[in-house]
């Protein structure tokens, strides 16, 4: 917790430098659940992702490596913490 109020606090004074780039919000994703395929699949987890294409947005303009690093804490945490035989659905929509 004292990590993320200090990053907070390194954004608001330009500490930390965001590397914006457009990304595929789908391939993003994709990447971050296939890392954690094999601790889903030891925990007897089912890990997957539902995707909501409608509005055909894919290139979204974001830091990259800051957003795989939320994804992954929370794709961890959410297996770590789910009961064997459990379920980890992401669940993607863009929102334009």
């Amino acid at each position: 917790m004292l990590s993320d109020i200090s990053t907070i606090e390194k954004l608001d004074s330009k500490l930390v430098v965001l590397e914006k780039s457009f990304v595929n919000i789908y391939d993003l994703v994709e990447e971050c659940v296939t890392m954690f395929n094999l601790n889903a699949r030891e925990k007897d987890v089912s890990l997957e992702c539902s995707w909501d294409r409608s509005n055909n947005v894919e290139l979204i303009e974001m830091d990259p490596n800051k957003i795989a690093i939320v994804l992954r804490n929370l794709i961890s945490n959410a297996i770590k913490f789910s009961k064997v035989g459990g379920r980890v659905t992401i669940r993607i929509r863009i929102m334009v």
